[in-house]
């Protein structure tokens, strides 16, 4: 980014210092290409959710990696985010992504029904995006 796109390239710059300069960091693990669900991870890969444990945000960006945040499950649209990780919750948690599945929690009562009637295929047309963040300890706090 910082090298090929002519408006980005001070953004890609700075986020290159954060990876030098130690602010952010980036870490491959054969977890994250298995077929495995994000609850099953302490379970299946536990030095990576040991990792993520010390982190003080984990950002999971994309449509497949919120489903297996989430289990890929047929969930009731307002079933909490929380509730839907089944149990992961390393470190808070952000989740950004465009809507390509049948698949999404967290809505208000009445929400989904309201797209629906406006838009059929609003879950897996690619035109919506949702951005939902996790905390156990905001939970706590509420």
């Amino acid at each position: 980014m910082a090298a090929n796109h002519k408006c980005m390239s001070k953004i890609g710059y700075q986020w290159k210092s954060h990876l030098k300069d130690g602010v952010w960091s980036y870490h491959d693990h054969p977890f994250w290409t298995q077929p495995h669900e994000f609850c099953d991870m302490a379970a299946d890969a536990p030095d990576l959710y040991a990792n993520l444990q010390g982190a003080d945000l984990v950002l999971f960006k994309g449509d497949l990696n919120y489903r297996k945040l989430v289990g890929d499950r047929d969930w009731d649209h307002t079933v909490g985010f929380g509730t839907a990780l089944q149990g992961f919750e390393p470190a808070p948690l952000c989740s950004l992504r465009t809507l390509k599945a049948n698949v999404q929690v967290g809505l208000q009562p009445g929400q989904a029904e309201k797209l629906t009637s406006h838009e059929p295929d609003w879950m897996t047309c690619g035109k919506y995006a949702v951005i939902q963040f996790y905390s156990s300890k905001a939970e706590q706090k509420d």
